[in-house]
């Protein structure tokens, strides 16, 4: 195993790669498979995880914002960088056709490379993708000076190109140019999720029958050897032939030389290598199918950790590098990109009302910033922010209020041509009195 795996980083070396040329060949492992991020994805927990990061972050909406002048941010697009991130990244692709495939290649080799198209001005007007495993980063010199230098290897012919012209994204990294892939550095527990996976197919395959051996009374030659072999394949060989009755002849005997899968522990094997598979990759169980360890109180809370421990970090890979590589640097200060991942936190109706209403009653939302979040359209007289009239600021002391029940409260002042009008209805009243004495 030392043997090949200095073989293997001597030929790595000898091309010039590094991490890139050796997935040329693949990496070795104890349990006899070679393992590269491609075929990889045959096992299904490698696939499973791949396929729901991909597809969670190109679904997310994602495009350029702009800060206000009070530094809230409010979608921007009229930036030339919004449309390219959130509707055609090239004219062939949609942005998420772009975003799911350069998010696998990203879970799977580490980095992502993207070749960025300029019009004469500078701008960025498109996105067009490469494959990882073409691509070599380095240094222009020998002795690790000097500027980032792509190297993308077609056939054989080899395009060079500046560290301006690539959009890169990579994931852990441990010289900050070339991110390690995750399937490098486990690429024994992939190889044995592999190893597996055949020895329950070919146990399947074969009729449940791990190993049989027939025996026979008498000395026969290769021939008879074969044909006997061949004749039972035939007859028992296969899951359309399990459990059928076999008929021995001459004197055969036949004696089954392997165990039960179960027995061997081969089943439980493989589910501790699908939640390796899934340490690997951060990703929750239950997100893959394992739903042994789920339970109606805790899946919620497992979804929720899900956005926030195990996407959030690759968002925060593809923000970072579009706003340091794409957004100029005068616009650095004032636009940036982000995800949207609000859908994606929102509890079930009951939560998500409650704490709308909690928002709503100490005044930090509005009825329309709530029916934005829940897809509906504004109401005309829904921008108002409420807040209790019983509370004042921090160490202000309360308004004093006196009662005086021996006080009569004093009249309204009255203006001129009411007290005119008052003076009148009195002496009309007087006079009445008086004409009823007499």
């Amino acid at each position: 195993m030392k043997i090949i795996s200095k073989a293997a980083a001597w030929l790595s070396d000898l091309l010039g790669g590094g991490q890139m040329s050796a997935w040329t060949f693949g990496l070795p492992t104890y349990s006899g498979k070679t393992v590269t991020p491609d075929n990889a994805l045959a096992v299904n927990a490698v696939w499973a995880c791949v396929k729901i990061l991909a597809e969670t972050e190109s679904g997310l909406p994602f495009g350029m914002y702009v800060r206000d002048a009070d530094g809230s941010p409010a979608p921007a697009p009229d930036h030339p960088l919004h449309e390219i991130l959130h509707d055609t990244p090239n004219p062939e692709m949609s942005a998420m056709d772009f975003r799911m495939s350069q998010m696998a290649q990203l879970a799977l080799w580490g980095n992502c490379f993207s070749r960025i198209a300029r019009n004469t001005k500078g701008q960025v007007i498109a996105l067009w993708p490469l494959q990882s495993r073409m691509m070599r980063v380095g240094r222009q010199n020998a002795d690790g000076s000097g500027d980032l230098v792509y190297q993308y290897n077609v056939g054989n012919q080899t395009q060079t190109y500046a560290a301006t012209d690539i959009l890169h994204v990579r994931t852990l990294s441990l010289d900050g140019i070339n991110g390690i892939a995750p399937i490098t550095q486990l690429a024994n527990s992939i190889g044995l999720a592999m190893a597996l996976e055949e020895y329950a197919s070919r146990f399947f395959g074969n009729g449940a029958i791990p190993g049989v051996a027939l025996e026979h009374p008498a000395r026969l030659g290769p021939d008879a050897v074969k044909n006997i072999r061949d004749s039972w394949k035939k007859l028992y060989g296969g899951n359309q032939h399990a459990h059928e009755v076999a008929v021995l002849e001459e004197g055969m005997k036949i004696q089954v030389l392997g165990v039960d899968p179960q027995k061997a522990q081969a089943n439980d094997s493989r589910k501790n290598q699908t939640e390796e598979i899934a340490r690997i990759y951060r990703m929750p169980l239950h997100m893959i199918g394992d739903l042994d360890h789920a339970t109606f109180s805790n899946i919620e809370m497992q979804s929720l950790e899900f956005v926030i421990y195990t996407l959030m970090p690759w968002l925060e890979l593809w923000e970072q590098a579009i706003n340091r590589q794409l957004v100029i640097p005068a616009d650095r200060k004032k636009y940036f990109c982000e995800h949207n991942v609000a859908g994606l936190l929102r509890g079930d109706m009951q939560s998500r009302y409650s704490a709308y209403a909690v928002a709503r009653q100490w005044g930090w939302m509005s009825v329309n910033d709530i029916r934005r979040l829940e897809n509906m359209t504004p109401i005309p007289a829904g921008n108002y922010y409420l807040e209790p009239l019983n509370m004042i600021h921090a160490g202000q002391q309360p308004p004093q209020v006196t009662n005086a029940p021996d006080k009569k409260p004093a009249l309204p002042a009255q203006s001129e041509e009411d007290q005119k009008a008052t003076a009148l209805k009195a002496a009309v009243l007087a006079l009445a009195a008086m004409s009823n004495k007499n």
